[in-house]
């Protein structure tokens, strides 16, 4: 008990730090996170080899690991210092929004980190020794401290599948936080409303690591503090989903006290205006969604119509530049766009589709592979090619470029060649006033990733009249790429 004075005022403290930050998040307008904390009972087992009252006085830290009611992960791996607090040892207090969990995760270790007690999982060969093994249903309540006391049996000398674990050897997983909110631009009031949404947040391998619905205020969310990156996804039924990525030291710059504040994502209702299967003229000539599309006839000097193909595709056909008397330097142009302008916003918007190339493009051979207009097309003033970069043959790249009457503004993924041989998915995304609240205007991406980004801004707002969608040049262009699933939206989608 010499040491109770001490314990006492480390309670104490954590008693202050939890009122402090109940009063900052009601000045912030934060969700109103409740302080849980962790005690623990012990349940002798057979064979107890005589050394529990050493271990009940080694007990130093807790180890817990909190999913939500879907199994999603909150806390992970969380190690609680345990404090004898009028002669009872109860953890440190960690923060959990009110509702309904699972503890996952809850060990007893020593000051070395060893494990001295577990609670077994359920169905499992100690769990009938208990009366709630793992899972254990926690439900935190507002405006209540509260405390989960498990059952746990001495761990020592015992094998770790016995409880349910593949190893008792833990690493202690070092955390941070960052605070998130989500806003919906309401067309009928003209304003931003605070809502509820569902965040999932997935690590640098595309993993999900964490999945939870947050309510219509600001929230705290926990990750793994370690150099890599993360993605977020925000969902909200009728809203197009928001995805962006985040280095570590980003996400810990969205804290209260941080210039930065929360990440606030914004969610506005954006639309598909245009979608065409590219599969058949039939389907070329009825597009899914928007304008039907148009057959190139016009030909004129270097302009000569493709003669169009449609080959297996990754939904149905694709459309590709079939066999024909093709001369160098000669633009063959297959479908056409008619009055882009009329559907696709110059500042803001994304066009997406599957892409396939079987070789790279040469130039004065079959250079470019027009995706949507581009260089040498029907100048329409956006263009999306893959094309040999420096005419020489040597770099590959997938470029997207607008003009519109201004300045011409480009980005390029380069070693686009990586891809020959295989179906990719491609999109163009810009807009001008910031994509998804950062300092990028224009992306590239390449199977759901981001391949490339510029910030530059300048461009028009004026489109050209017709866009040349699977078109090419020279005389060995036939059969070199497909085209298929065209898809244009009028807001800048990432969530691919």
């Amino acid at each position: 008990m010499k040491r109770l004075p001490q314990n006492f005022a480390h309670a104490a403290c954590w008693a202050c730090a939890l009122l402090l930050l109940s009063c900052q998040k009601q000045d912030e307008g934060v969700s109103a996170e409740q302080a849980v904390q962790f005690s623990f009972s012990y349940t002798a087992a057979p064979v107890t080899g005589g050394r529990t009252e050493d271990d009940l006085a080694e007990a130093a830290f807790v180890y817990v690991t909190v999913n939500d009611a879907a199994h999603h992960p909150v806390k992970v791996g969380q190690k609680l210092q345990l404090i004898n607090f009028n002669g009872r040892l109860i953890s440190e207090p960690i923060s959990l929004l009110p509702g309904h969990y699972l503890l996952y995760d809850f060990l007893v270790l020593d000051k070395w980190g060893n494990v001295i007690f577990a609670t077994p999982r359920e169905n499992t060969e100690w769990a009938y020794l208990v009366a709630d093994p793992l899972d254990i249903a926690l439900t935190i309540s507002k405006d209540k401290v509260a405390e989960f006391s498990p059952e746990v049996l001495s761990a020592r000398d015992r094998r770790p599948e016995a409880f349910g674990y593949a190893s008792f050897t833990f690493q202690n997983i070092k955390t941070f936080d960052f605070l998130i909110a989500v806003s919906a631009y309401d067309t009928l009031d003209n304003k931003l409303n605070l809502t509820e949404a569902q965040v999932s947040v997935f690590d640098g391998s595309h993993h999900p690591i964490l999945q939870r619905m947050i309510p219509a205020a600001t929230s705290r969310l926990t990750l793994p503090d370690g150099d890599e990156n993360f993605a977020i996804l925000v969902e909200k039924k009728g809203y197009p989903a928001y995805k962006e990525s985040f280095s570590t030291s980003e996400l810990k710059q969205y804290l209260g006290s941080a210039e930065k504040g929360p990440l606030v994502v914004t969610l506005r209702k954006g639309h598909l205006v245009f979608w065409n299967s590219l599969g058949s003229d039939t389907e070329v000539l009825h597009s899914v969604a928007g304008p039907a599309l148009s057959l190139f006839t016009d030909g004129g000097g270097i302009h000569i119509p493709a003669n169009r193909e449609y080959k297996p595709g990754v939904s149905g056909n694709a459309i590709t530049i079939g066999p024909g008397n093709y001369g160098v330097a000669q633009r063959v142009h297959n479908v056409i766009l008619n009055d882009p302008g009329k559907i696709i916003d110059p500042m803001k918007g994304a066009i997406e589709c599957y892409f396939f190339q079987n070789q790279s493009p040469v130039a004065y051979s079959h250079n470019p592979h027009r995706i949507f207009d581009g260089a040498y097309g029907l100048l329409s003033g956006l263009g999306f090619m893959s094309h040999d970069y420096n005419e020489d043959g040597l770099i590959n790249a997938l470029t997207f470029y607008l003009v519109l009457g201004g300045a011409t503004v480009t980005v390029s993924s380069m070693d686009f060649n990586a891809y020959n041989g295989q179906w990719v998915h491609v999109a163009a995304v810009w807009d001008w006033s910031g994509i998804n609240g950062t300092k990028d205007t224009m992306r590239i991406y390449i199977n759901g990733e981001k391949a490339a980004a510029g910030q530059d801004i300048g461009w028009g707002t004026v489109f050209g009249t017709q866009a040349d969608i699977a078109g090419g040049n020279d005389n060995n262009i036939a059969r070199q790429f497909f085209v298929d699933e065209m898809k244009i939206y009028d807001y800048a989608k990432t969530a691919y």
